[in-house]
């Protein structure tokens, strides 16, 4: 989960928090507020009925006109009145809202009683009268407009709160957003910063805040990469000259001797030996100079248009002199008809060096010496596949035979390095390509470089 959206549900819960703890407080204050003004009515209900009781000294069906006659009544409204020993003296209501003699005595002992009754129905106890003769009147009903107000108000509160989280999480998302867009603007600049442009550095805006600081770093470190690059740059350019002159030189001495002292058997002898051991070591610090070259002076590559056919042919033809030995065969089978298919924008030395590793090695454990080329094409898309009959890969090897040095386990008697493949697999990196390969142990490896049409920028 990016940054941006964990600190908009952070900003959306805590308001989320905040809307429901006040929308709760401001219900549950609500709901109090009416329940005390419902009381309260009831209560001035009451008074106003016991009043009445008081002054009716006739018969119940007397008491029952005049407190018919009095104001208003509430929603389902009962009154009803009892004497000091528990007994009714009236009830304008069929029914008893469990009004029970516990309850009648409690308003005799406290005066006034807060009832709350079944079914919503709400009530209150008054005592009135002397000491002598007093009256307990309960009256009893349903705040229906109260109720309906508080529905009402927790349909409110509810929309409100939704609406309030929806609101709160884009505006965190916005706030987010923006107060990460000079984040987001580092990113994009370092996504941008490769070894091809180690010389570009990074705005550090007002130079006060956290970005800044992290834009400062950014540019401290690029700063000690391109003067690391620059030195393997210096290293790579003078290490093709110094290491190369020397071998030759040694070379054109023992070719020399050799020429000198042909009827010297055993000088001759050490001399071919020597000569074996320096072309070994021209060979491998050959590669490994590419290598270098290829991994760290990559920005120095040229690009042209390529005809990937041509690359290949100009490979075979160099192995094939190096090592006449070797049979190589080439399918034209699926070569397409239009030129451009077979063009691509790359380096076509660099190219053709991946093409004569992946052929020599394919010839070198092969077993008899030949490898099998093919060329595909698309619109989109060129596969080279080199087949081979050698003694193939293990499973569990197949995803190290690219790191350099590396060499399969059943493969050490035959002379190499384990470079060859690491700088194959380079150098089609730097095109945008890849390398498949499928292999079964003695049965042999398909090595497939896949490549695209858009390769270097």
């Amino acid at each position: 989960m990016v940054i941006r959206w964990k600190l908009a549900l952070w900003f959306a819960g805590i308001v989320s928090t905040i809307l429901i703890v006040f929308s709760s407080l401001i219900y549950l204050s609500s709901a109090k507020s009416r329940q005390n003004d419902f009381y309260n009515r009831l209560h001035e209900r009451a008074l106003i009925t016991a009043s009445l009781a008081t002054d009716i000294t006739d018969a119940d069906r007397n008491l029952l006109r005049k407190i018919d006659t009095t104001a208003v009544s509430l929603e389902q409204e009962q009154v009803m009145i009892f004497d000091r020993n528990g007994k009714m003296a009236y009830n304008n209501k069929a029914v008893n809202r469990n009004v029970t003699s516990k309850v009648v005595q409690d308003v005799f002992r406290h005066k006034t009683v807060r009832l709350q009754l079944a079914d919503r129905y709400e009530g209150v106890g008054v005592e009135y009268g002397n000491r002598d003769y007093s009256y307990a009147v309960v009256i009893s009903a349903i705040d229906k407009h109260g109720y309906k107000r508080m529905h009402n108000l927790q349909i409110s509160l509810i929309i409100g709160t939704v609406l309030g989280i929806i609101i709160s999480l884009l505006a965190g998302l916005f706030f987010a957003t923006r107060a990460l867009k000079p984040m987001s603007t580092v990113v994009g600049r370092v996504n941008n910063i490769s070894e091809k442009n180690l010389h570009e550095r990074l705005d550090i805006g007002n130079g006060r805040d956290e970005i800044s600081e992290l834009s400062s770093t950014f540019n401290r470190m690029l700063a000690r990469l391109e003067e690391a690059f620059a030195m393997q740059k210096a290293f790579v350019s003078h290490a093709s000259h110094d290491f190369r002159t020397p071998l030759t030189v040694m070379l054109g001495e023992i070719e020399v001797m050799l020429l000198q002292h042909p009827n010297t058997p055993e000088l001759t002898r050490m001399l071919l030996s020597l000569k074996e051991e320096i072309l070994t070591l021209n060979a491998l610090s050959s590669k490994l100079l590419d290598l270098a070259k290829a991994s760290v002076d990559a920005s120095n590559a040229s690009t042209a248009k390529v005809r990937i056919d041509e690359v290949l042919f100009t490979a075979i033809a160099e192995c094939s002199r190096a090592y006449p030995n070797y049979r190589i065969h080439l399918d034209f089978s699926e070569l397409p008809c239009e030129e451009s298919l077979l063009t691509v924008d790359g380096d076509e030395q660099l190219l053709k060096t991946a093409f004569v590793n992946l052929i020599s090695n394919g010839c070198k454990f092969s077993t008899d010496g030949s490898i099998h080329i093919s060329i595909k094409c698309s619109s989109s898309r060129i596969e080279v596949a080199f087949a081979d009959k050698g003694i193939g890969i293990p499973t569990s090897e197949l995803d190290k035979i690219f790191q350099p040095f590396y060499r399969v386990q059943s493969d050490k008697k035959i002379p190499g390095h384990g470079l060859g493949l690491a700088l194959t697999s380079r150098v089609i990196s730097l095109h945008g390509g890849h390398i498949d390969v499928q292999s079964e142990v003695g049965k042999g490896s398909t090595f497939t470089v896949v490549l695209g049409k858009d390769l270097l920028p």
